[in-house]
């Protein structure tokens, strides 16, 4: 089911309240169903940005704004099994949410306002930093052929296999430390995950 024209009768509803056009920065569909991975078990995540200040009564008018969806929504349930709307408000701005900010940039789709504009001339970032000490040796080597690449050679030729970080435009930075484009670092994030290693993520800014 395509869950736009379902999600836009929900921003639709929201907006008919005066304090919510007047306080709401910003709606945003961030999550698994923003990157088209949803499952039968996902949410269908939206954050609702507002200033700091404004967070409790936004929140007060989109449950009230959720409790006049909940009629609407039975005439989407004949067209499909419906994922439910899990809404967060909150200051964007905020510290407190700056995971979410960096997903948002990466795979968010805005439903309503805009992402700031960024400084011109600089590009985004993510900075990974991580330890490979806990790997056993056949392990790592692993990992790093896969970030990497590497090449192999068969009779007289040599093959070259390109990397997961050469393939999306990033490089090594210094030491055990990555510079990966953030739109591209879900997949960076995936794969130290799938060996199990936690990086350290910091987002940086570089003037081109």
């Amino acid at each position: 089911m395509n869950v736009f024209p379902y999600l836009y009768e929900f921003v639709s509803l929201l907006f008919e309240v005066p304090e919510a056009r007047r306080d709401v920065r910003s709606v945003i569909l961030f999550g698994s169903v923003a990157m088209g991975e949803q499952g039968k078990e996902s949410d269908i995540d939206v954050f609702i940005d507002t200033p700091e200040t404004r967070v409790k009564a936004v929140e007060m008018v989109v449950k009230d704004a959720e409790k006049r969806f909940d009629v609407i929504e039975k005439k989407w349930s004949v067209k499909g099994r419906l994922l439910p709307i899990r809404t967060i408000v909150g200051d964007l701005t905020s510290s407190r949410w700056s995971a979410v900010r960096s997903d948002m940039i990466s795979t968010g789709i805005m439903l309503f306002g805009k992402f700031e504009r960024m400084p011109e001339k600089l590009r985004h970032y993510a900075l990974f930093s991580y330890s490979l000490s806990g790997l056993f040796q056949r392990d790592k080597m692993r990992l790093l052929r896969t970030l990497f690449g590497y090449s192999s050679k068969k009779k007289d030729r040599t093959y070259v296999h390109e990397g997961l970080l050469t393939a999306i435009g990033g490089a090594k930075f210094y030491g055990n430390a990555l510079l990966v484009p953030i739109e591209k670092s879900r997949e960076v994030q995936k794969l130290f995950a799938s060996s199990k290693i936690t990086p350290h993520i910091r987002e940086v800014w570089i003037r081109e």
